[in-house]
């Protein structure tokens, strides 16, 4: 694997209620989105938003939650949504079970199975920072293949 050049276009922390404020950078580095990694704990911010761009391709990156160390981490690319998944074996609830989480300060109903540990998240962001890539390690699933219940 060869080390790509990715720009961050913008970066920037939604907070998580109404009181605080967010905030969106243009011209961040690796080292402002690893503290804005660090700061997403589901209380103050509760969402991280990339808008990056790799050979002329510019796509979005995602991190929602931070509650109880758990994420949601997706990919805008191609004008598909790729969600990094848990692996189905490894879930002890229904394949299709949602939850409620947090993010920009309104509540979201998403399927459990893309709620991952928050180091899971952060590993899929900086192959992504790295590569332009997803990374082949984890489990993705495409928005389009997915049956969402109520939908």
């Amino acid at each position: 694997m060869t080390q790509q050049t990715i720009e961050i276009i913008e970066a920037g922390l939604s907070a998580a209620s109404r009181e605080s404020t967010g905030f969106l950078e243009s011209g961040a580095g690796p080292a402002d989105v690893a503290t804005m990694v660090a700061r997403l704990d589901g209380r103050e911010y509760d969402q991280l938003y990339l808008q990056l761009a790799h050979e002329g391709e510019s796509f979005e990156a995602v991190m929602q939650g931070g509650i109880d160390s758990t994420a949601m981490f997706f990919v805008i690319q191609e004008s598909e949504t790729y969600y990094v998944r848990i692996h189905p074996e490894r879930l002890d609830v229904e394949e299709d079970a949602q939850t409620t989480i947090t993010s920009g300060g309104s509540r979201i109903d998403v399927l459990v199975r893309w709620l991952v540990p928050i180091d899971m998240a952060a590993r899929a962001l900086w192959f992504l920072l790295l590569t332009g890539e997803r990374d082949p390690g984890l489990g993705w699933e495409a928005l389009s293949e997915v049956r969402v219940p109520g939908r």
